[in-house]
């Protein structure tokens, strides 16, 4: 089907011209291209672009990434990779790509890499802000002002700060309004809202972090801890349907129950089993999109012996039941 590409700037929008701060979809930096998927970039303002993904990576996707000076938040629904950040002969990271929302002060620009497992769904929305825009609304430029020591920080170079930041319900649900009405092309007043509300939530908790740093410096995540969490991470995703505790993980990853607790969501900006359960719920619908199963067996492969509870986790959390997904699945099957 190939990756179906839209440009153009929000219907009540002054009339400018839409540039993508960020990578472009369909450049050469994109090695393994995708596989299918939508790719929607809105024009918001002069300075503020937001961009829509649905993608299936396929084989497998690897991304060179350059961007102009820009903040940048992506809210990721669906993601299985990793990023990194160069800058001259240094590497920064590994920075994990999973679902959560993502904050890049870039004042200068950045250069790095972003690499997605196979066959795997990358789905969520990117807005980019020119730097000038964004202090004139409140946020902080300088990445000075955030640093390593930042609670959300996840990465921080010379020149780039990368932050995991809270995603509330209130957040998530705003969120997937805004990529609904921005793929759907028939509620640009809503896309602008939800946009401007993310960017206000955004600064806040960046604020809201630099006053807790202040009061009290957490301590640095150590690498052997930060080793141990992506361990943990690649034997819940290695076996989504096993009945993982955070004990029988913590003694895998050879560290103790509770210093993986904190260092999880240090690390990730969730809990154990908060992670497991979002990462459930989208493979689950991977599956279901592709029809590889029933309701029932696809609920059991990824750990849900309860058909009922599984609904109501899974139409929670993406606005639909499994069976209606199911169904939409096989009656675009039959009609493509």
């Amino acid at each position: 089907m190939g990756l179906q590409i839209e440009t153009r700037q929000l219907a009540h929008a002054e009339p400018h011209e839409v540039a993508v701060l960020g990578p472009q979809p369909l450049s050469s930096s994109f090695g393994g291209m995708p596989e299918s998927g939508s790719y929607r970039i809105l024009g918001l303002r002069k300075g503020v672009t937001i961009s829509l993904f649905d993608i299936e990576t396929g084989t497998g996707m690897a991304a060179d990434m350059h961007t102009a000076p820009c903040v940048a938040l992506s809210l990721l629904f669906e993601a299985t990779g990793t990023g990194w950040i160069t800058e001259g002969e240094g590497q920064f990271g590994p920075i994990p790509l999973r679902p959560g929302i993502y904050c890049m002060i870039a004042p200068a620009g950045a250069t790095g890499q972003d690499r997605f497992k196979p066959s795997s769904r990358l789905r969520g929305i990117d807005i980019r802000l020119e730097p000038s825009f964004w202090s004139a609304l409140g946020g902080p430029s300088s990445i000075d002002a955030l640093g390593a020591g930042h609670p959300h920080a996840a990465m921080a170079s010379p020149s780039v700060w990368i932050g995991l930041l809270p995603l509330t319900p209130r957040l998530m649900a705003d969120a997937q309004a805004l990529f609904r009405s921005g793929m759907s092309g028939t509620a640009d007043l809503t896309v602008e809202a939800r946009s401007l509300y993310i960017i206000d939530e955004a600064i806040r908790a960046l604020a809201a972090g630099v006053n807790m740093a202040t009061a009290i410096a957490p301590a640095p995540l150590l690498a052997r801890d930060r080793r141990a969490v992506q361990r943990v991470i690649a034997l819940m995703e290695g076996d989504l349907g096993r009945a993982w505790t955070v004990p029988e993980l913590a003694q895998a990853a050879g560290i103790s129950h509770n210093r993986l607790k904190q260092s999880f969501r240090a690390e990730t900006g969730c809990a154990v089993y908060g992670f497991l359960q979002e990462r459930r719920l989208g493979e689950a619908r991977r599956l279901l999109l592709e029809g590889k199963g029933s309701v029932t067996d696809i609920a059991l492969s990824v750990g849900y012996g309860s058909l009922s509870h599984f609904t109501a986790l899974f139409r929670r959390r993406f606005g639909q039941t499994p069976s209606d997904v199911l169904s939409l699945s096989k009656t675009a099957r039959r009609t493509g």
